[in-house]
């Protein structure tokens, strides 16, 4: 069973009857490039938070279970932590981050733009395995 999970993690078809999986699979692939523009169309905090709460939604509706969602998450951990620390330290910004009295090597605009992209990227990133999880190869 544990093997099973692993499995679907990487991005195979979860079993199940939700709306989503009942969905015509060409209404899929049309919507996820539309919602993928929407996630990435803001450039704010609210909006990016808008965004994965609406992905977050359609990973309830999915009714896909949360061990596989927390395992295929996990998966990515590394590249979306490697992409906020680049970003973190890379970004621009006149304000200097202090915290405790102490000024950080980054500002608060990069670290706003670091939340910002990683918030995206994992929206996206739960977007296309609501595609793989209710999607049959065979579709």
């Amino acid at each position: 069973m544990a093997r099973a999970a692993l499995d679907v993690a990487i991005g195979g078809y979860v079993p199940g009857t939700s709306f989503l999986h009942r969905l015509d699979p060409r209404t899929k692939l049309l919507a996820l490039p539309l919602l993928l523009v929407g996630v990435f169309a803001g450039h704010s905090l609210v909006s990016a938070t808008v965004a994965a709460g609406c992905a977050l939604m359609l990973a309830v509706l999915s009714q896909a279970g949360w061990n596989i969602w927390v395992q295929a998450l996990g998966r990515f951990r590394w590249m979306l932590g490697l992409t906020a620390a680049i970003n973190l330290f890379v970004g621009q910004g006149d304000t200097p981050l202090v915290l405790a009295g102490q000024v950080l090597p980054f500002t608060e605009e990069a670290l706003r733009s670091s939340a910002i992209l990683t918030i995206q990227l994992t929206a996206a990133i739960v977007l296309s395995m609501i595609l793989t999880f209710t999607t049959t190869p065979h579709e």
